[in-house]
């Protein structure tokens, strides 16, 4: 699901926290493939069925829902795309059984891919995504159909602005200077069955994470907070976390939670 939300722009947003520490219970449908279902009431109007993919970006709408919520676009941002009408805009409010975040951007937009799950699986009408599940602490109880959810106080970073510029500006810097140390895991592709992080297979002599005193065997949970369960969201992630400088993994090692710091790469001069 996530490969097709990637080539779409993400959002510049300002996204006001629930109360910090409120916990809720919310329902989830496990679909035969494997998506999460939801049911989330948008500016008060709904519910509406959504996809909760925590690999995505952003929340991605359909026109219905723009229509039926009021929802409305920012001045100057929408636009004609090769899938329809579509625009960037500020939800007042995405409320998911009494979890509410207020001021949440989303993309309006009638995406093929969303229309073929519906099609093939019922009602779907957009995803929810990283602006509004990073607003918390999460625990997927598959066994119950179930998503605890606890505010906190994490303010997402701007992703609009660092996707716009890799999509468009010619001269577009790298993500990270192509002179530095190599980061240097070996991970699985698959999240680890127990603790749901990824397996490191190998760790590279010199690397960051060498530096940072990963060994083979640990699982990586987290970096600054925000869940990876695939190699490929672990390093956009850690391209967005370390414009603000070193970052935080959380591993498992033999049962054990711990904490190692990544330093920021630096390029080297010559």
């Amino acid at each position: 699901m996530t490969k097709y939300i990637l080539s779409l722009s993400v959002l510049l947003f300002i996204i006001l926290p629930d109360t910090i520490g409120e916990t809720h219970k919310a329902p989830m449908e496990i679909l035969k493939t494997g998506h999460l279902r939801i049911h989330v009431k948008i500016n008060g109007k709904g519910p509406y069925p959504l996809v909760f993919d925590t690999g995505a970006p952003l929340n991605l709408l359909s026109n219905k829902i723009g229509k039926e919520a009021n929802i409305k676009r920012k001045p100057g941002r929408s636009g004609i795309s090769l899938m329809g009408p579509m625009g960037e805009a500020d939800i007042a409010s995405l409320e998911w059984s009494g979890a509410i975040v207020q001021n949440v951007p989303a993309m309006i937009l009638d995406h093929p891919t969303i229309k073929a799950l519906s099609d093939h699986l019922g009602p779907i009408e957009g995803i929810v995504g990283f602006p509004f599940f990073a607003r918390f602490i999460m625990t997927i109880n598959y066994q119950k159909a179930q998503v605890l959810l606890e505010a906190n106080d994490y303010v997402p970073d701007d992703l609009m602005k660092n996707t716009m510029a890799l999509m468009f500006q010619r001269n577009a810097k790298p993500l990270a200077p192509p002179n530095t140390p190599a980061f240097g895991l070996m991970l699985s592709n698959d999240p680890d069955p127990k603790y749901h992080g990824l397996v490191v297979e190998d760790v590279l002599s010199g690397s960051l994470a060498e530096k940072a005193k990963l060994i083979k065997g640990d699982i990586l949970i987290s970096v600054n907070q925000r869940w990876v369960d695939s190699p490929s969201l672990l390093f956009r992630i850690l391209a967005e976390q370390w414009s603000k400088g070193a970052v935080d993994l959380e591993i498992i090692r033999q049962g054990n939670t711990l904490h190692k710091k990544v330093e920021k790469p630096i390029e080297n001069t010559p």
